[in-house]
């Protein structure tokens, strides 16, 4: 049951979770507290809500302070005796160029035997923000193979990243379409599915997936600049051995469009989105929850309870015409 939430706004968490497996109300009661303790050390729950009140990004870049990069940590587990378990930490690098903090959430596939992760920006869940209803969200996905590679795909979407996904996944398992994201993560799939099922045959496996929503929030302007930034500097595969994007995001990605198919400008053209939630396999496959491979912890400020999977590197990144909110670096220590 969930209280009463002092700096979450539930609203907004429930519809940037929409369709993922959390319990979402149990995961909210933890992260509130932890945000609470954030705040007795830092203030900076309270700052992010009058930044929000005084308009967000209309108003000016958010300050936090001087107190590197920070990350909420929410873990949803499950234990034989007890059940669910949901714990929440905050940790940070100090060291680290000041940034707007992120949650994380974190778990594990029980289908698949991988770690997985969902990263959001916490100033979209705090209180005094507008509503998430009709707007943008950019995101990016990370696949990580266990031979060492990390593949890359960006996308924008105005009608929900895991819903959007959900159909893609969908279209991708039942009749293998020429696109080189369903293509990679549909192989990597299989060839987990077949080492589970002892019939490993040396391809390169899943090893974990990191989903990070890059922008929230914004108009549809805002979203395909931000979306043409990512595509272009990280996962274009002509330019990016790891890439998966096959075209152009933002205007060029919809200008090669109308291109290829021969159509007037103003003419809609339907672009491939090939983006990504819950994974819905197939009938053996149960519905999978994200995380990142566990990698190096950051130094925590306090613990809510003591658990062992570590945090990834978190970069955010801004130029002068392009915003984002969460950045993860595409080759993850």
């Amino acid at each position: 049951m969930t209280k009463k939430l002092k700096y979450l706004r539930l609203s907004a968490f429930y519809f940037l979770t929409d369709g993922l497996s959390f319990d979402v109300a149990s995961c909210a009661d933890v992260l509130d507290v932890a945000l609470v303790g954030l705040n007795d050390k830092t203030g900076i729950p309270d700052k992010i809500v009058r930044w929000n009140r005084r308009g967000g990004h209309a108003s000016g870049p958010l300050d936090v302070g001087k107190h590197g990069r920070i990350a909420i940590e929410v873990t949803e587990s499950l234990s034989p005796t007890r059940g669910k378990l949901h714990m929440a930490r905050v940790i940070r690098d100090k060291g680290a160029r000041e940034m707007g903090p992120v949650v994380l959430l974190v778990t594990r596939s029980l289908a698949l035997d991988i770690p997985m992760r969902v990263e959001l920006p916490l100033r979209a869940l705090l209180r005094g923000g507008p509503d998430l209803e009709g707007t943008y969200v950019v995101y990016l996905h990370g696949l990580f193979a266990d031979d060492g590679q990390e593949y890359v795909y960006c996308g924008i979407t105005k009608r929900g990243w895991n819903y959007r996904f959900g159909e893609h996944m969908k279209a991708a398992l039942s009749a293998r379409q020429a696109r080189l994201f369903s293509q990679k993560l549909a192989d990597l799939i299989e060839a987990q599915v077949a080492q589970l099922a002892g019939q490993d045959d040396g391809r390169p496996k899943l090893a974990g997936v990191i989903t990070a929503l890059c922008s929230v929030g914004v108009d549809e302007d805002m979203a395909k600049d931000t979306e043409e930034y990512l595509v272009d500097k990280y996962s274009l595969a002509s330019k990016h051995s790891v890439g998966l994007n096959m075209i152009p995001g933002g205007r060029e990605g919809i200008r090669l469009l109308h291109q290829l198919s021969g159509k007037a400008p103003e003419t809609l053209v339907e672009p491939r989105r090939e983006s990504w939630p819950w994974l819905n396999i197939a009938k053996s496959v149960h519905k999978l929850v994200f995380l990142s491979p566990a990698s190096r912890q950051l130094g925590p400020i306090l613990h809510m309870q003591k658990q062992s999977s570590a945090a990834m590197r978190i970069a955010l990144a801004r130029t002068r015409s392009v915003r984002f909110d969460i950045l993860p670096r595409p080759a993850i220590i």
